[in-house]
This record gives structure tokens, C-alpha cells and sequence, in this order.
């Protein structure tokens, strides 16, 4: 049996390799450390981020509770397909348990159905540590909500916590939008988010619009073009 793509899907996990990240405007191939080891590091509070992307004391708790969490499930799960496939117990660190189930799994006899279920299961492990490092940022909105039904500043969860009623989300390569918690209004693109950023006012600068990564130079490009 000789699957590429799980292959692949076990090269990502135990090993350093290639992968294509977004950078700007374009996507590029750079080295990736082993993402077992990315989370294992995020456990004791490493989370690979940029300083603007960490989190406060708390919220870094919370996501180190995660990435164990995280951690745990993916290897249990490595861990009990090698002692059911070899019958041997785990090897010293999860990449290599993982590998040491890829060389008996890949010289056993497999259906293709066997074959495309371990792919999707470990695409699937991947795609779930690559979402923990690349979660989208929230950004709280200082403002009235301008739907004229609703016009709440604040919002009150289940568990009693008041926060703003307008948030952005954002996250690199995608496009940023705000959303009102209290009536589930969403605005999204350039012209509609600097509508809605004169709209209240000195509360949302233009250094915020940038972060959330609206492109206002071409903005006002295109509005001198009109005018």
C-alpha cells in the first residue's frame, strides 16, 4: 500500500516539513516544525504567535487548557491505533508512535476504503492543531449599533458578562467583518466598513480599520475617481 496523501498527512504531524502559508497577498512554501510538536509547545504556553497576536493572562490559560485538551485527543487516538495494529506499547514522543503506526499500517494489507478512512482521520487532526494557531482575532467596537431596531452599545451574555455589542473578526487572508451580538447585523467589505467607521464617529481611527486589514488607501483612491 503506498498513499501519498497519508503520507503527507503523517509528514505534517511528526516531522518538519513544507507547507504553503499565506503571506500578504500571496501564498508561500516554508518550513513548518512538526505539528504535534507546535501543540505539545503551546501546552506549556508557547502558542507561536506574534506578539500582537497573544492574548492576555487569562485568555492564554484558556488556550493552553486547549491545546492540552487538544493535544491529548489526537494522541490518545495515535496511540490506541498502534497498540490495536502492533500491539506494542507507545513510543517515546507521540511523532514517533505515529510514524511506527505509518510503517505497519503502510505494510499491511489495506482496503481502500481503510486507506481513505486514516487519510481523512489524520487530515483531520492536522487541520485541528493548524485551526488552534490560526483562530481569527476578535476586536471590540466602541458604538451603538446603527441598525435603527436594535441601536444597543452593549451586549449581556448567558453567563452575565457585558461586553460591547459591536465586534470585528479578523484573521490574515481573509476578509475582516463586524457583527452586532444583539441583533446578528454583519458588515463586511471596504466601502461598508469605512461607512460604518465614520458612522461612529471617532470611536473606530483609521489605525483600528487598518488592523482589521481594510485596505483604505484603495478606498480612497476609488473615491477620488468617482469625485
Amino acid at each position: 500500500m503506498n498513499d501519498t496523501r497519508l503520507l503527507d498527512a503523517v509528514d505534517a504531524l511528526s516531522k518538519r516539513h513544507d507547507e504553503m502559508v499565506h503571506d500578504g497577498d500571496r501564498y508561500r512554501n516554508v518550513k513548518q516544525d512538526a505539528l504535534l510538536g507546535q501543540i505539545r509547545d503551546a501546552m506549556y504556553g508557547d502558542l507561536g504567535r506574534t506578539s500582537s497576536g497573544r492574548s492576555s493572562g487569562a485568555d492564554r490559560s484558556i488556550l493552553v487548557l486547549e491545546a492540552f485538551s487538544l493535544y491529548e485527543d489526537i494522541t490518545g487516538r495515535v496511540e490506541g491505533w498502534h497498540r490495536k495494529l502492533t500491539g506494542e506499547r507507545k513510543r517515546a514522543t507521540a511523532e514517533e508512535t505515529l510514524r511506527a503506526w505509518y510503517r505497519a499500517f503502510n505494510a499491511g494489507e489495506n482496503t481502500p476504503d481503510r486507506v481513505e478512512h486514516a487519510v481523512l482521520e489524520l487530515t483531520r487532526f492536522a487541520d485541528r492543531i493548524r485551526q488552534f494557531f490560526d483562530a481569527p482575532r476578535t476586536k471590540e467596537i466602541i458604538g451603538a449599533c446603527p441598525v435603527e431596531e436594535c441601536g444597543y452599545e452593549y451586549s449581556i451574555n448567558g453567563e452575565g458578562i457585558t461586553s460591547t455589542a459591536l465586534y470585528a473578526v479578523y484573521r490574515e487572508g481573509d476578509e475582516p467583518y463586524v457583527e452586532c451580538r444583539r441583533c446578528g447585523a454583519v458588515w463586511s467589505g471596504n466601502s461598508t466598513l469605512l461607512q460604518l467607521g465614520r458612522y461612529l464617529g471617532a470611536t473606530v481611527n483609521e489605525d483600528e480599520l487598518r488592523e482589521l486589514g481594510v485596505a483604505l488607501e484603495a478606498q480612497a483612491d476609488q473615491e477620488r475617481v468617482h469625485h
